[in-house]
């Protein structure tokens, strides 16, 4: 239960980093629409040769994929718990098959960790530099000298 509840959870968090992305190009995104995936999409050209673009990008590619496969299935299909019942009664006899099971069960706690520190990492991408680079060219204000 905790594992699907950190599947969502991981994810809600990625989406909400979207939805502050979304913010910076209202214009761009369907407001009903926004999420990790459609809003680093949705990033103007001109900001995608950014190191931090880059790694966004990447981090959607790569893990935010895998991750969102397994909030898919969690969500709408069955749970953790469940596929592991229903593979542990298919292969109850093959005892490496067993014990590789339940490595990767007890693994998924390292794996939601390890998205503990991708989140910092990308809340860092995302907030500190990808948005004050994008701040700096969009929304740079000059000051007029005589107030």
């Amino acid at each position: 239960m905790f594992a699907d509840v950190a599947s969502q959870k991981v994810y809600n968090y990625w989406d909400r980093i979207g939805d502050l992305l979304a913010t910076f190009f209202p214009n761009q995104m369907n407001q009903k629409r926004i999420y990790f995936g459609t809003a680093i999409d949705k990033i103007p050209t001109q900001f995608q040769n950014s190191s931090n673009y880059i790694w966004l990008k990447d981090f959607k590619k790569n893990q935010y994929a895998q991750l969102n496969l397994i909030r898919n299935q969690v969500v709408h299909y069955t749970t953790t718990d469940t596929e592991y019942r229903h593979q542990h009664l298919e292969i109850i006899y093959d005892k490496p098959a067993i014990i590789s099971l339940q490595q990767n069960r007890e693994g998924l706690a390292d794996y939601y960790k390890e998205h503990l520190k991708l989140g910092n990492e990308g809340y860092e991408k995302t907030l500190l530099l990808l948005l004050e680079e994008i701040n700096q060219v969009l929304y740079t204000q000059t000051t007029n000298p005589n107030p």
